[in-house]
């Protein structure tokens, strides 16, 4: 066997002599136990019993306990997730009335603005032909007035003639009558001085022409 320098020889037997050591520890400790279970008081029927009943006990504490807690984790999982839904739900509802609202609003303008041009073009329309019958009418009114100022003129012009050609007839006829009448009476003058000379020449004397006159 080799030699070895002396401080490597002192480690090695410190270190062997620190597993003997521990090794005896373990071993006293373990002889100890043994000697305690054997002091120890076998246990009674009654006794073994009450433990049991304190394990169960304790073991249903526990298990209420356990159920407690879940039940408690379960309901503010459940109170959570409500809550999360109705946030989400009241978030979704306010998005959609929104929506809602706001395409309210643009189809009330839109129909707003329709309505309006629909009355405007109603009323200009209507003005329109309002204006268009005004001038009919008018226009109507302009043309029986032209029309029956020349039916009258018409008439005037033709009654006048007539008159004219009437009086003028008349007038002839009056004339003829007059000129007749002169010449008839020129006649009779004529004639009647013609007889009286005659009768004179007879010598008739003053009732001579009275005489005549009853005679004829």
């Amino acid at each position: 066997m080799p030699s070895a320098p002396p401080s490597e020889l002192w480690e090695i037997i410190i270190r062997r002599f620190g597993i003997l050591s521990l090794i005896c520890e373990k071993k006293e400790e373990k002889e100890k136990k043994k000697k305690k279970k054997k002091k120890k008081k076998k246990t009674t029927k009654n006794e073994k019993k009450k433990k049991t009943k304190k394990k169960k006990k304790k073991k249903k504490t526990k298990k209420k306990k356990k159920k407690k807690t879940k039940n408690k984790k379960k309901k503010t999982k459940k109170k959570k997730k409500k809550k999360k839904r109705k946030k989400k739900n009241k978030k979704r509802k306010n998005k959609m009335n929104k929506k809602r609202k706001k395409k309210k609003k643009k189809t009330k303008k839109k129909k707003n603005k329709k309505r309006k041009k629909k009355k405007t073009k109603m009323k200009k329309t209507k003005n329109k032909k309002k204006k268009t019958k005004k001038k009919k009418e008018k226009t109507k009114k302009k043309k029986r007035k032209k029309k029956n100022k020349k039916r009258k003129n018409k008439k005037n012009k033709k009654r006048k003639k007539k008159k004219k050609k009437t009086k003028k007839k008349k007038n002839k006829k009056r004339k003829k009558k007059k000129k007749t009448k002169k010449k008839k009476n020129k006649k009779r003058k004529k004639m009647k001085t013609k007889k009286k000379k005659k009768t004179k020449k007879k010598g008739r004397g003053k009732w001579g022409h009275f005489v005549l006159c009853l005679g004829r």
